[in-house]
């Protein structure tokens, strides 16, 4: 049976701490390794290495787009406006409402979690500490290879080959 271990991936996101601006993630980003990653996750750890929560892109876009609405129209607000909410440390937007799994979670488990959250990863813990993300592509990747193999008996509401 896969579970969260199975799947688990360690090099498809960043550590960062919680002091770090977004302009620092930004730069993160874009930095060339990082780009290479198609589905890039920063993860916020504290100083004793706690998790605190996830960004993504979009989190990031999605703050500067709330500034520049409240900006107006004028481009010297709106540039103003860019350049404050840069200097903003990641914990205004990091998400800690996504859902978590751990090293044993089964696949359907994992299955459940991707379906509630809006996030392009699911953070995953051992013995409550954070030890990497599943990404969504990679539980959709292993849920069809379950269902093509005589595997996916196990996930009774998604069928297998055998059921064909």
């Amino acid at each position: 049976m896969t579970v969260a271990r199975d799947i688990l991936s360690s090099g498809r996101f960043v550590r960062i701490g919680e002091s770090h601006s977004l302009s620092e993630v930004i730069g993160i980003i874009f930095d060339p390794e990082a780009a290479a990653l198609r589905e890039l996750v920063v993860v916020v750890l504290d100083s004793e290495g706690k998790y605190l929560g996830l960004v993504e892109p979009r989190d990031i876009l999605e703050s500067l787009g709330t500034e520049l609405s409240a900006a107006g129209t004028d481009p010297a607000a709106q540039v103003a406006a860019i350049r404050r909410r840069l200097k903003a440390q990641v914990m205004e937007i990091a998400r800690h409402d996504i859902p978590a799994a751990r090293l044993d979670d089964s696949l359907a488990s994992l299955l459940c979690a991707a379906a509630r959250c809006e996030s392009s990863a699911i953070p995953v813990f051992d013995q409550g500490q954070f030890v990497g993300v599943v990404p969504i592509t990679m539980i959709f990747d292993a849920a069809c290879r379950v269902t093509l193999s005589t595997e996916g008996a196990d996930l009774p509401f998604m069928g297998g080959a055998s059921d064909a």
